[in-house]
């Protein structure tokens, strides 16, 4: 019986799509993993992978020099410039001529910039190029803010948060098609979410091998599953919005879902 997130009752549907998110999120992470190089990066799925995780760890890094800040731990030299620099070291990377290393860095060893760089340098047609780029402006946008922001004077609450404005932006929504998705709308909705090890099926057709990744001219619009029993806690920013089940699968739609009509000509929920 083939069901809606949108008719099933509010708790089962929640249930189902808490399930299908983990599952979703933890076959992506699995995949990199194993995908993912000790030293080199060449896979464009672990490239962004690697920006997110940069990225957010500059987010991290700037809320901890805005609390050292409210604390008293501030002044040039002390713990809120230490932190801030290191934000511009999670971004510009080691090889940059604003890294310092006596501040480190807390995600890879590469940098965000490096990576989105790498992202948008051959891939221009790609319909992730877009948030990509859109990622990459902002991440580079945040750094005249943290350098500012390293006086820890009554000015830094200003560019601190200016540059955290820049990173959200960066990071995006998983819900969000086009630029303003950024890095986790790209992530969410195009193949740069696809593990290179993952099974690819014609996002217009029903899908018949579990699990599998339904993909259409470079988007990425459902993930199909196994059906089995199990729960999860339901992120926060997935983006999807619609789950089918049918015997024994389940289908969860990506934001891209709403892009079938014109990729595909009229089709039916799945």
């Amino acid at each position: 019986m083939k069901l809606s997130m949108h008719l099933a009752g509010p708790i089962a549907a929640r249930r189902i799509l808490s399930w299908a998110v983990s599952h979703v999120l933890g076959a992506l992470l699995a995949c990199s993993a194993a995908a993912a190089p000790a030293t080199t990066i060449a896979d464009d799925h672990v490239e962004a992978l690697g920006a997110l995780a940069n990225l957010r760890a500059a987010i991290d890094d700037i809320q901890g020099a805005h609390g050292d800040l409210l604390s008293g731990a501030a002044g040039a030299g002390g713990d809120c410039a230490h932190a801030a620099h290191r934000a511009i070291n999670e971004l510009a990377g080691p090889a940059s001529a604003e890294y310092r290393e006596s501040d480190g860095l807390g995600g890879d060893t590469v940098g965000a910039l490096v990576h989105l760089e790498r992202l948008t340098a051959e891939n221009s047609a790609a319909p992730w190029s877009e948030p990509i780029a859109h990622a990459r402006d902002h991440a580079s946008a945040a750094i005249p803010h943290l350098l500012h922001a390293e006086a820890c004077d009554e000015t830094s609450r200003r560019e601190l948060t200016a540059a955290l404005a820049e990173l959200t932006a960066a990071v995006g929504r998983g819900s969000e098609l086009g630029p303003l998705g950024g890095i986790s709308g790209a992530l969410a909705t195009t193949v740069l979410g696809v593990p290179t090890s993952a099974k690819m099926l014609p996002a217009c057709e029903t899908p018949q091998d579990f699990p599998s990744y339904g993909v259409a001219a470079g988007y990425l619009v459902f993930v199909a599953l196994p059906l089995q029993q199990g729960k999860a806690r339901l992120p926060a920013d997935l983006g999807s919005t619609l789950i089918l089940t049918s015997g024994d699968h389940v289908i969860v739609y990506t934001a891209a879902e709403a892009l079938r009509p014109a990729l595909c000509g009229p089709v039916g929920n799945g």
